[in-house]
């Protein structure tokens, strides 16, 4: 399980998880008649309890591929953004006269109307108060003058929205969140790891 900077799509990152089910017992329901690809998963993380909500969620997203060989079920899972950002935006029309009037727009309100009006993610899957939070924060004045007529993945405009306000768009395991390259705020507590308490040899 991992967020990673993919050097070769582009500047965003994108959360990713493989597992792999054994025994054609645990799994031929699963793939019996149904269609696997785009199927939602939720991971589920913790100490044996009884109930399903005794166990934390540690990631969310949909099946991009998956491949059986004999009694093992493999599954490759990414973030939401990692299945929707290949759209192309805008939308081709038969006239050819498609386009995004993005004139006098805040960049952090253009990467929220691309991924939750255009590419149609869910406002459940994105934190939005951290994307607001940040734009207040840091990017409050910022306004960007642009009209989008030829048809681009929506990585191509995400990333270089990210690139020129110098910030981030990740998955944290649960939602899609945002973050800006930029120093604590005064009153904010700032996580310190150390070699004495929390940088163990072997402990990775």
């Amino acid at each position: 399980l991992q967020n990673r900077l993919d050097t070769e799509s582009g500047y965003s990152t994108r959360g990713q998880l493989t597992l792999v089910i054994t025994g054609r017992d645990n799994f031929k329901n699963f793939i019996k008649d149904n269609y696997l690809k785009n199927r939602r998963i939720v991971r589920k993380d913790g100490f044996l309890g009884t109930a399903y909500s005794d166990y934390a969620s540690t990631f969310s997203g949909k099946i991009l591929d998956w491949n059986r060989k004999g009694d093992e079920l493999t599954l490759i899972v990414g973030d939401d953004l990692a299945v929707d950002a290949k759209k192309k935006l805008p939308v081709e029309n038969t006239a050819k006269t498609q386009y995004l009037d993005y004139r006098n727009a805040n960049p952090v309100d253009i990467m929220l109307d691309l991924m939750q009006t255009r590419l149609g993610i869910s406002s459940s899957l994105i934190d939005t108060a951290q994307f607001n939070s940040e734009k207040e924060t840091w990017l409050a004045g910022w306004k960007f003058d642009r009209v989008l007529t030829k048809p681009e993945e929506t990585n191509k405009y995400l990333n270089e929205l990210q690139i020129e306000t110098n910030s981030f768009i990740v998955h944290d395991g649960e939602k899609i969140t945002f973050k800006h390259f930029g120093p604590a705020v005064p009153g904010q507590t700032v996580e310190e790891w150390n070699d004495a308490g929390h940088i163990l040899s072997g402990s990775f």
